[in-house]
């Protein structure tokens, strides 16, 4: 089970504002970045139009979750979510993590069933009890979401659509290239009715960009 966000934790962390949330932080221990804060509230916009198109409630996973800022918006969401599948390699995070998801959850009556791990995502999706169960796939890991999209397909959910939200730093030049590797993977994995936009956000270096990944389909 994890643990409140207790008046102990909230002397040691730095309480961030973000979208009308707090969300404990701690930059000795987990990487948070505030300038990603509108890629964050497009992940709400994105889910509450998935929800609806699927009229139902939607599980969410978040496996390189960090500390949880973009289970903020989506948990304080009323009747959005119904599973929150996340997690984080770091355990300094993780331990974060699940006193910022029950700071999120402490208000709302919705049931939400959660999952948190600290673990390879890469290996989730060998565990028969989570392939074909995500709706809303998010992918933070920007200079390894290319390579691990793939492992992390089996996860989403087969014979209703879905949406994946990725952001990956990649070369200035390969952003179509990008794309098109991306599209065969998705075709690969069965999606059907894809819509795939890979979109320069910022640059990065000289000759690198930061690009958000953002896919709806149905897998079949």
């Amino acid at each position: 089970s994890t643990q409140g966000v207790s008046s102990a934790a909230s002397d040691v962390y730095k309480r961030q504002r973000e979208n009308g949330n707090y969300i404990l932080i701690d930059p000795t221990k987990s990487y948070f970045s505030s300038r990603l804060s509108n890629e964050r509230r497009g992940n709400l916009d994105s889910a509450i139009e998935l929800s609806h198109q699927l009229n139902r409630k939607i599980t969410i996973c978040d496996p390189y979750a960090g500390v949880g800022p973009s289970l903020a918006n989506l948990l304080c969401q009323d009747g959005l979510v119904d599973t929150i599948l996340a997690g984080d390699l770091n355990p300094q995070a993780v331990d974060l993590l699940k006193q910022n998801i029950d700071h999120f959850r402490k208000k709302k009556t919705d049931e939400i069933i959660v999952t948190v791990k600290c673990q390879d995502a890469r290996l989730w999706a060998k565990e028969s009890e989570y392939q074909h169960t995500v709706d809303f796939l998010l992918v933070n890991l920007p200079h390894q979401t290319i390579e691990h999209m793939g492992d992390l397909l089996p996860l989403m959910k087969r014979e209703t659509p879905s949406l994946i939200r990725g952001w990956a730093i990649i070369d200035r030049d390969d952003l179509h290239g990008v794309n098109d590797k991306l599209t065969n993977l998705l075709l690969h994995h069965g999606a059907a009715n894809l819509r795939l936009i890979c979109q320069e956000i910022k640059g990065f270096s000289a000759t690198k960009i930061f690009i958000r990944i953002e896919s709806s389909q149905t897998f079949i």
